[in-house]
C-alpha cells in the first residue's frame, strides 16, 4: 500500500535587496556600538586625567604651603616614594624668598607652582622721621595722608623759593611728635645681599641677546668688572655682579634679575622688574618704569667713609612699584645717605636712613631721618618737603613687601612661570 506525502513549498530565498539591508543594519549597529564604547573610554580616560590633575594640584599646593611655612632653605621631596612626589626648593632671591614645587614624575598634566614670597604689612603710617627737633615745613602741593610721626617742632606750612603752600590741608589723618623707629629688621636677609655668592649653586655662563629661564631652574651668575646691557631681553633667575659698575640701557628688557655692584646706572626710558643693590650709588634717568616688586637698595659695606656718601638719584617722571631702601652700616654712624626723587610716582615704601629730597607722589609710607630741599640758587633747606604728597591708605591692602622685617605674615608677592 503506497502512502502519499503531501508536498510542502519551502520559503523562497531572500531577495538581494533584503540581504543588503540586513547587512547594512548589522554594520550600523556595530558602528554605533563601537562609537558608544569609544565615547565611554574617552570620558573614562578624561575623568581619570581630571582626577590625576586635581591630585597633582592638591599635592603641589600642600607642598607649597609647607615650604612657605618653613624658615630654612629647602631642597627635598615632598611625599617621597609615591606617585605624588613633589620636588620642593626654597632659597633666597634678593630680598625675597623663591619657592618652587614641581612634580617629580614628568607628565603633560603636571602643575608647577613658583613664586616670590615677601611679607604683608599694612600701611597705616604715612611718615616716620627722626626727632631732629626742627619742624617739618610743607610747601607747594605737599600733603600727608594717614598717621605721621614727626619731630617735636611739629608740622608747619610755609612759602619757600617763591612757592606757597597750596594743598589746603597739611595732614589728613593724625600726627604725633616723637622719634620714628624702624621695625625690627631681618639681619640675615640684609647680610645675604652683601655676602659672596656660593658658586656651586649657580651656573656661570654668557648669554645671548634673548634668553628666558624658568625660575625653577638653577640660577645663572654673570660677573665682570663693568657690565653694560644695551639690547638684551632676559628673563629669569639671573644675577649680574660687577666690581665697579652695571649700566642698563634704554632698550634692554630685564625681568626678575638681581644686580649687585658699587654703582648702578639705569638709562632714561628703561622698563623692567629687578632688584638693584649697590654699595655707593644708584642713578635712574628720566621716565624709568620699574614694575612690581622691584627694589632699589643702597647698602654701604664696612669701611665706608664719609667721602663715599651713599647716593640715590631718581630722575623726573619715573614710576616705581616696589621698595626704595637705604640703610647705614651698623659699624659706622658717620655715614651720609642722600636720596633725590624728582617728580616721582612711587607705590610701595621708602626706608631711608639719611636725607630725602622728594617731589611727586608716594602711595604708601616713608621712613627717613629728615627731608631737604635745594632752591634754585643752590640754597639748602633742612626739613622742607616741597611738592611731595605721601598717601598711606591708598596703597593696596594686598601689597606684599620684601622680607626685610621680622614682623608680618608671609605672602606671595609674585607668581612666576
Amino acid at each position: 500500500m503506497s502512502v502519499m506525502i503531501p508536498f510542502k513549498e519551502f520559503p523562497q530565498r531572500l531577495k538581494g535587496t533584503a540581504l543588503f539591508y540586513a547587512l547594512l543594519i548589522t554594520t550600523l549597529i556595530g558602528i554605533l556600538l563601537t562609537a558608544l564604547i569609544s565615547i565611554w573610554m574617552y570620558y573614562r580616560g578624561a575623568h581619570q586625567r581630571d582626577i590625576a590633575i586635581w591630585e597633582n594640584i592638591e599635592s603641589v599646593e600642600s607642598a607649597f604651603l609647607y615650604a612657605q611655612s618653613q624658615e630654612r632653605t629647602i631642597d627635598q621631596e615632598y611625599f617621597p616614594f609615591t606617585t605624588d612626589s613633589i620636588l620642593m626648593t626654597k632659597r633666597p632671591w634678593g630680598f625675597f624668598e623663591l619657592i618652587s614645587c614641581t612634580p617629580v614624575a614628568p607628565s603633560s598634566s603636571a602643575i608647577t607652582k613658583t613664586a616670590l614670597i615677601g611679607r604683608k604689612s599694612p600701611a597705616h603710617t604715612c611718615l616716620e622721621m627722626l626727632d631732629t627737633r626742627k619742624a617739618l615745613a610743607l610747601s607747594g602741593t605737599s600733603q600727608l595722608v594717614g598717621r605721621a610721626i614727626v619731630p617735636r617742632g611739629g608740622i608747619t606750612t610755609t612759602t619757600v623759593n617763591g612757592v606757597p603752600f597750596q594743598a589746603g590741608q597739611a595732614i589728613i589723618g593724625s600726627s604725633s611728635s616723637g622719634d620714628g623707629t624702624l621695625p625690627s629688621l631681618d639681619l640675615d636677609v640684609l647680610n645675604n645681599q652683601q655676602s659672596s655668592f656660593d658658586h656651586e649653586q649657580y651656573t656661570i655662563r654668557e648669554l645671548g641677546d634673548s634668553f628666558h629661564l624658568s625660575f625653577n631652574q638653577i640660577p645663572i651668575l654673570i660677573k665682570g668688572k663693568v657690565l653694560e646691557l644695551e639690547r638684551q631681553n632676559w628673563y629669569g633667575p639671573i644675577v649680574l655682579e660687577a666690581d665697579s659698575l652695571i649700566r642698563i640701557g634704554e632698550n634692554a628688557r630685564l625681568n626678575g634679575l638681581i644686580l649687585r655692584a658699587p654703582s648702578i646706572e639705569i638709562d632714561t626710558g628703561f622698563t623692567g622688574q629687578l632688584q638693584a643693590i649697590a654699595s655707593l650709588e644708584i642713578s635712574l634717568g628720566t621716565q624709568v618704569y620699574l614694575t612690581y616688586p622691584s627694589v632699589l637698595a643702597i647698602l654701604p659695606k664696612s669701611g665706608f667713609s664719609r667721602r663715599q656718601s651713599g647716593r640715590l638719584r631718581i630722575g623726573k617722571e619715573c614710576k616705581i612699584e616696589g621698595t626704595v631702601l637705604g640703610l647705614k652700616n651698623s659699624t659706622n654712624d658717620d655715614q651720609q645717605l642722600l636720596a633725590t626723587l624728582q617728580q616721582t610716582a612711587l607705590q610701595g615704601r621708602v626706608i631711608w636712613q639719611g636725607g630725602l629730597e622728594f617731589s611727586g607722589q608716594i602711595t604708601g609710607s616713608v621712613y627717613c631721618d629728615n627731608f631737604f630741599y635745594r632752591g634754585n640758587s643752590g640754597q639748602f633747606f633742612f626739613n622742607y618737603l616741597v611738592n611731595g604728597r605721601i598717601d598711606a591708605p591708598s596703597r593696596s591692602q594686598h601689597w606684599v613687601e620684601p622680607m626685610i622685617w621680622n614682623t608680618g605674615n608671609k605672602a606671595v608677592a609674585q607668581w612666576l612661570d
